[in-house]
């Protein structure tokens, strides 16, 4: 529903036609509105209307050329999930405070994310049409299957498996794919009800939405305990320790050495931003 700021609404001179009556209709019903949408004006404010208002002299065609426009712009998108949704919620508000307050840290995690830079630089375009088609952003793609298999093209994007055979890791209850975007699109496909609660789509540039994914993704298992994801947050000052060493299987003491979610996103970002500079030369 698209609102506008409004002016002193002035009266139309006459029945729609080309010139300045038109004009003057049109940005009398544009003033009018302020509290609907243009559908809602136009049906209110045009002839035969309940009302009449002040622009009756607008035609019903004008009319619909203009709820049309306003009505397809959309609000700006809310990535908080809805206050019904507590655990989506508080998983949301948790990594917006620590995206809020993170920095890389590359000690440790050098060669993992070196050797993400170099796998984002040469195979980036290969992610976009993934993207385009699940709503879910070209680099989170990137650097989940990074997570999953260290971006093997050969693996299941689900838990990194091999592809042609049967998965034997979690998710295992998935069908058998041969060609690895086919897997791709399936795996994030599994996740929509995320996606949607986040309202992410493929432009989504919001981190705690793309943080709140990819601990979706992974699992809720370190939420669960209180502790930031290791699969989203190793190789930032955000988290020290902790990490499920196998399914269901945690340990507090140990120390993920893959680099997670949020550093491999925030590396495909320098090699962008370095790559842009560059054309810009």
């Amino acid at each position: 529903m698209s609102m506008l700021t409004a002016n002193k609404p002035r009266t139309a001179q006459g029945p729609d036609a080309a010139g300045p009556s038109t004009s003057s209709s049109n940005s009398t019903l544009k003033a009018s509105l302020q509290t609907e949408s243009y559908s809602a004006a136009a049906a209110r404010l045009s002839p035969g209307g309940a009302t009449g208002g002040p622009v009756a002299g607008i035609s019903p065609d004008s009319a619909a050329v203009l709820a049309e426009a306003a009505d397809a712009v959309k609000p700006p998108k809310s990535h908080r999930p809805d206050a019904k949704d507590k655990t989506g919620r508080k998983v949301y508000d948790n990594n917006q405070k620590r995206a809020a307050e993170m920095d890389l840290k590359r000690k440790g995690y050098e060669g993992q994310l070196d050797g993400f830079a170099e796998h984002w630089e040469k195979h980036h375009a290969r992610y976009v049409p993934v993207a385009d088609k699940t709503g879910v952003p070209a680099k989170l793609i990137a650097a989940l299957h990074w997570r999953e298999s260290n971006g093997n093209f050969g693996t299941y994007l689900h838990q990194g498996d091999p592809l042609g055979k049967k998965a034997v890791h979690v998710p295992k209850n998935i069908p058998i794919f041969h060609k690895w975007e086919e897997a791709a699109i399936h795996a994030l496909n599994m996740k929509k009800a995320v996606r949607d609660k986040v309202e992410m789509d493929q432009n989504t540039t919001d981190p705690a939405a793309l943080a709140t994914y990819a601990e979706y993704y992974n699992g809720l298992g370190y939420h669960n305990r209180g502790k930031p994801s290791a699969y989203v947050w190793a190789g930032t000052d955000q988290y020290s320790a902790g990490k499920f060493v196998a399914d269901g299987k945690y340990s507090s003491k140990t120390r993920d050495k893959q680099a997670g979610v949020m550093a491999l996103m925030a590396t495909a970002g320098k090699v962008d931003a370095q790559a842009a500079e560059a054309r810009g030369r």
